[in-house]
């Protein structure tokens, strides 16, 4: 299955406004993404990240990455002060690519997916917690056309009613988990 995950839109003016020190100009890998994907990776899932604050993408650039990569998912991770741009790009991506799951991740879904899913149309699935188990479980879920409802620690909409299922447990091995994907990014 092909999965592209993006980090949103946030830009160095949007984190220190106009004066930017000149020692913080520069943006650190999407570390959290990186493990999602090795995740993914792992379970032979073909997994493309776009980085959007390391090259300052217009969403019309994304749009054209998007289109390229032709995924069957999109999952954009979401932190409070990235939710509204990550709300911004999904509508977006919705109306370009209809047909494309949009998944989002991270902190602030996480802490707020009812009202997420009540309020943008445009999100399919929420992740809720750490997604390196959650997410190629839900893949696997989507590719063999099976229910949701066996996936643990995810919000979405079914017959117009907002589900949210059980919570995941925490990871309790993190050797479990595989290295970050580093090759994805430069």
């Amino acid at each position: 299955m092909k999965i592209t995950l993006i980090n949103p839109p946030y830009s160095l003016q949007e984190r220190y406004g106009e004066k930017i020190p000149k020692d913080l100009q520069y943006t650190l890998p999407p570390l959290g993404l990186m493990y999602i994907a090795a995740s993914l990776e792992k379970y032979n899932h073909e997994v493309s990240i776009i980085d959007v604050p390391a090259y300052n993408y217009t969403i019309q650039e994304i749009i054209e990455k998007i289109k390229q990569q032709n995924p069957e998912i999109i999952g954009i991770t979401a932190l409070t002060p990235t939710i509204n741009n990550t709300l911004k790009l999904s509508k977006e991506i919705k109306q370009n690519f209809p047909n494309t799951l949009i998944v989002l991740g991270g902190a602030h879904p996480s802490g707020f997916p009812q009202k997420i899913l009540e309020e943008n149309e445009f999100i399919d699935i929420i992740v809720i917690g750490e997604g390196e188990l959650t997410f190629p479980e839900l893949c696997d879920k989507i590719e063999k056309k099976r229910s949701l409802s066996l996936v643990k620690g995810i919000a979405y909409t079914y017959k117009n009613k907002i589900i949210i299922n059980p919570k995941r447990e925490y990871i309790k091995n993190l050797d479990e988990i595989p290295f970050p994907a580093r090759h994805l990014v430069p």
